[in-house]
């Protein structure tokens, strides 16, 4: 809690916030003679936020149906449905306002998965996708296939292509937020009048999309050390974007960032785990990640967002069967936040 005022254009005061809110959430499994399984569920939330800037009150049902079942013996597989409701009423103010105040959602999907077991059991294949339709950009796909081999009971190797989508939030397309006002000409403001900036919506934002490479190795050097080795590139399209346009609308200026799936890129990466029994009490796991990203558009340069290099040594020691003794290090680099 803090309260700051900045001649003549700045205002950080002590606020109070308010929250409340719950859920419930029921779920009915059903075991098939042929030894599949059906499974129900349902989610209801209530959410509620009062605070001097907007008031928020949200309800959110969801629904899933999802079946299990064999066919033959080598086919395991896995669809379902599942439908989701939220109905949000804002309360406007002039730092928050979104267009319309209330407003329901509708998310529909129908998801499928097919596991084959091939080469008596040292090839298995995985195919499936989601057909998703929203509100904002209508009908969804994402597909994915997987393939493992076990040429031997200790060497596995994997690889996998999916394709992933994020869909906008009602905040990317509808809202209006104003964080700061700008004196004349400076920073982000060329106009001669003071001005309002912040995030406004777009309502053509569209979903951001990647489309995911992965390899992987697995080798059991014994019963008590095992090596594990992954190679992703993930190709990024459409990606939420940041663009200015400065406007005049009669009394003050306005240089709001609108939201915009300008930009794009790539990255690339590895991951490197090695788990070690070194005794019956102790065990380590050692794990290092490495990831070079390259996002742009014709406004941002994103690159450098996550950290480079990770690496971490976890150490288990069981010095009792009632007394267990962690310890952890981790490394992790600078990243740069937009």
């Amino acid at each position: 809690m803090y309260g700051t005022l900045m001649e003549p254009y700045f205002l950080i005061d002590a606020t109070e916030i308010e929250t409340t809110g719950g859920n419930v959430m029921a779920s009915w499994n059903q075991y098939l003679s042929d030894g599949g399984e059906i499974e129900i569920q349902f989610y209801y939330d209530r959410a509620s936020r009062d605070e001097e800037l907007y008031l928020e009150n949200s309800d959110t049902l969801d629904l899933e149906f999802k079946h299990q079942f064999t066919y033959g013996k080598k086919q395991d597989i896995i669809w379902g449905l599942h439908y989701r409701y939220i109905y949000q009423q804002f309360t406007n103010s002039f730092w928050n306002k979104l267009d319309p105040e209330n407003a329901d959602t509708n998310l529909f999907s129908l998801f499928a998965q097919d596991e084959y077991t091939a080469l008596k059991d040292k090839l298995i294949f995985t195919l499936g996708s989601k057909f998703e339709h929203n509100d904002y950009t209508g009908y969804e796909i994402q597909p994915s296939a997987r393939a493992l081999y076990s040429p031997l009971k200790n060497h596995k190797f994997w690889g996998a292509v999916s394709r992933a989508v994020r869909t906008p939030h009602r905040i990317e397309r509808d809202a209006k937020i104003t964080t700061v006002v700008l004196p004349p000409l400076e920073g982000d403001n060329p106009l001669p009048v003071p001005a309002a900036g912040g995030i406004v919506g777009n309502d053509n934002y569209d979903s951001q999309i990647v489309v995911a490479y992965e390899v992987g190795y697995r080798f059991l050097a014994s019963k008590s050390l095992s090596f594990d080795l992954a190679l992703f590139y993930n190709d990024y399209n459409d990606l939420r974007s940041f663009k200015i346009n400065p406007s005049f609308n009669g009394s003050y200026g306005e240089v709001y960032n609108k939201f915009g799936n300008e930009a794009d890129g790539t990255s690339h990466g590895l991951e490197l785990a090695v788990a070690w029994q070194l005794f019956e009490s102790l065990k380590l796991d050692l794990a290092y990640s490495f990831i070079k990203e390259d996002y742009a558009d014709i406004n941002i340069t994103w690159d450098g967002e996550s950290p480079r290099n990770q690496f971490s040594l976890r150490a288990n020691w069981n010095i009792t069967e009632s007394l267990s003794f962690d310890l952890w290090g981790r490394y992790v680099d600078n990243s740069a936040s937009m």
